[in-house]
């Protein structure tokens, strides 16, 4: 006999680590108020550890734990996870190895991690030591962290909702550091880190806005196909950067480069230009593009906030003066058109990236 025991049957589950849900509840909607003092630097960002100096992601999301009891210790059961009921359609996603309790006797578990957000799974233990009985539960909406084992502030950009209701699939567009950093706070992905890259997210481009930056972490028979773009953080010089710019919005026009994880070296500025654009493409709220921004600062670099930061106060100031009358959400759109990038690619990227 096998019992079933976590996630309970109808149980609602956040997939947000504690750094993550305590950043969430200090930034609010994401925007923070403007001119704030030292003390509320402090109340929102003086908690974080210098992760420079302890070389620690804060991004990484929150594993699940799957617990469940039997009397038949050595029949080779599977823990099965599934968006469909009939288990037709198995989850993408990162399961560990299926281990004993050292203080529950008879039971086992292992923890999943890398579930979308906003969705209701199924489970069940089979096998011939497996129980006839399916449990669900539903995961909540929301930011989607993404774990990668070698790699830091790590995100996926689906799941979150548009100004008008609609929702960004999962699973398609990931931003993040570097799988083989070279520079201050050293990640380099590892051997597990390329099973979840590549089998567990399916990844088939990576966009590395770096350039060129010597031999990649990935092997030529890896099914990755890597694109170096040398890119310029907050595009001080836009347009002498517009082909760069039109080639990466070319490149994510195309539904066959999909999935795509997009990086730099942090994944929080040359990566965050590309990904404020994007967003603006796709009709995301303004709060939640600054928030997506501004999260960063949980990973392995320093803060990084949309209204204090000078490069970002200097570009986005730019191109408001640019477009005068425009919501930023607008004048980003308006700049992309202004170098080349057009209504005609915005609508192929919209087409890949909405829910219908």
């Amino acid at each position: 006999m096998t019992e079933l025991l976590s996630p309970e049957n109808g149980a609602v589950i956040s997939l947000l680590s504690g750094p993550m849900r305590e950043f969430i509840k200090k930034t609010g909607d994401g925007t923070l108020a403007d001119g704030l003092d030292d003390r509320g630097w402090d109340q929102v960002y003086g908690w974080i550890p210098d992760k420079r100096d302890r070389d620690r992601d804060m991004t990484s999301p929150a594993h699940v734990l799957f617990r469940w009891r039997t009397d038949r210790p050595a029949a080779p059961a599977a823990l099965e996870i599934s968006e469909t009921p009939d288990f037709s359609s198995p989850a993408p996603l990162t399961k560990g190895r299926i281990s004993w309790s050292a203080t529950d006797e008879g039971t086992l578990f292992s923890d999943v991690y890398n579930l979308k957000t906003g969705t209701r799974y199924y489970w069940r233990v089979a096998g011939p030591g497996g129980s006839d009985d399916v449990f669900s539960f539903t995961t909540e909406e929301g930011i989607r962290a993404i774990g990668i084992p070698g790699c830091a502030n790590v995100r996926d950009l689906g799941g979150i909702r548009t100004a008008d209701g609609g929702m960004i699939r999962q699973g398609l567009v990931y931003r993040g550091g570097a799988p083989d950093s070279r520079e201050e706070v050293q990640y380099r992905i590892t051997e597990e880190g390329k099973k979840v890259f590549l089998s567990d997210l399916g990844i088939k481009t990576e966009i590395d806005l770096r350039g060129d930056v010597g031999p990649s972490e990935f092997s030529p028979d890896d099914p990755v196909n890597i694109l170096p773009i040398p890119y310029d953080s907050y595009l001080h010089s836009e347009n002498e950067c517009a082909h760069l710019t039109r080639e990466i919005f070319e490149t994510l026009a195309d539904p066959s480069v999909y999935p795509v994880y997009i990086h730099c070296q942090a994944g929080a500025d040359r990566t965050g230009t590309v990904m404020y654009y994007l967003e603006a493409i796709l009709g995301m709220r303004l709060d939640d593009i600054i928030f997506d921004f501004n999260v960063s600062s949980l990973s392995a670099i320093d803060q990084r906030h949309w209204k204090t930061s000078e490069n970002i106060n200097g570009h986005i100031g730019k191109i408001m003066s640019d477009f005068p009358g425009m919501t930023v959400e607008e004048a980003l759109r308006a700049r992309l058109l202004s170098i080349g990038v057009t209504e005609e690619i915005f609508g192929r990227i919209r087409g890949i990236l909405l829910e219908k």
